[in-house]
Formats: C-alpha cells, sequence, structure tokens
C-alpha cells in the first residue's frame, strides 16, 4: 500500500516554485518568477494577462548568485528576449547603526539592450524571493559554478 502511495506522488506533476512574486511600485502590474521541472518563466504585466511571458530552460538564462562579500546579499538572473535583456533581482541590504542591525529588502527588473538601461521597475514593498533553486536545478542538469559563470562539470555550487 505504501509502495502504491509513493508512486502516485511520484507520478503527480511538480508544482511550479515560486521564485518572486510582487507588484512594481506605481504600477497595476505584477512581476513573477516562476521554476518548473528546470524551465523558468518571468511574467511581466497585469496578473491575468501578462504583457510578457518569457520561459526558458535553466541553461539558457544567466544566473548570478551572491559571491558572499559585502554587506548586501544578492542575486540576478537574466532572460533575454529578441536583444533585451530583463535582469530579476534582489537584495537584502545590512546596516549596522550601534548595536542595531537593520535590514532593507527589495527586488525588481532591470531592462537593457547592448548594456544600455531602458528601465528599472522596482516591486512594491519588501518582497520576499530566494533564486537559488535556479543554481540547484543547474547543477541537477550536470552544471558547476566557477567565478566566471556556469560551466558544463562536476563540482555543483563549485566547480572543481
Amino acid at each position: 500500500m505504501l509502495a502504491l502511495l509513493v508512486a502516485g506522488m511520484l507520478a503527480q506533476p511538480l508544482a511550479a516554485q515560486s521564485l518572486l512574486d510582487c507588484r512594481i511600485e506605481g504600477k497595476a502590474a505584477q512581476l513573477s518568477l516562476t521554476l518548473e521541472g528546470g524551465v523558468l518563466t518571468y511574467r511581466y504585466g497585469p496578473q491575468a494577462a501578462p504583457d510578457l511571458v518569457l520561459t526558458r530552460p535553466v541553461e539558457e538564462v544567466t544566473y548570478q548568485p551572491w559571491p558572499g562579500v559585502g554587506a548586501t546579499i544578492w542575486e540576478q538572473v537574466t532572460l533575454t528576449n529578441k536583444g533585451v535583456d530583463y535582469s530579476v533581482f534582489d537584495f537584502v541590504e545590512r546596516a549596522v547603526q550601534g548595536d542595531e542591525v537593520r535590514l532593507a529588502r527589495g527586488a525588481g527588473v532591470d531592462v537593457s539592450r547592448g548594456g544600455q538601461p531602458l528601465a528599472r521597475l522596482d516591486c512594491a514593498g519588501t518582497p520576499e524571493a530566494d533564486f537559488s533553486a535556479i543554481g540547484e536545478a543547474l547543477i541537477a542538469k550536470g552544471y558547476c559554478h566557477a567565478p566566471d559563470g556556469w560551466h558544463l562539470g562536476a563540482g555543483g555550487w563549485f566547480c572543481q
């Protein structure tokens, strides 16, 4: 009986994992990033009918995890569409004042073409985001991370 239950659970499709979901400051637009089965989906615009939906296998995006230094913990993932880069970011900035530690949290998307900025859209409020599942999906596909990006090879988060 237990084997049938486990087999049934394994046969169920995995639900999309939400990496970021926020309203854009000053706009009636949502920004969302989801991961499902090694495929990343970017959505921007009204929630019911987004203006732009980009779907890419994780190996076709650029994921930059936090390098581990500095007062600001950040990460970024970039999807390209017709020469336009959509760089979704999140950060937690730590500020120490005396004995008090303050955290500022933010996320959004920078849009550029050929390195020239076109727009920066910030999430309203203090959005929660975590893109580390992208790294885990890359590792599951045989990639490892090095200072110059992700490469096929053994090692996982750090190429050996």
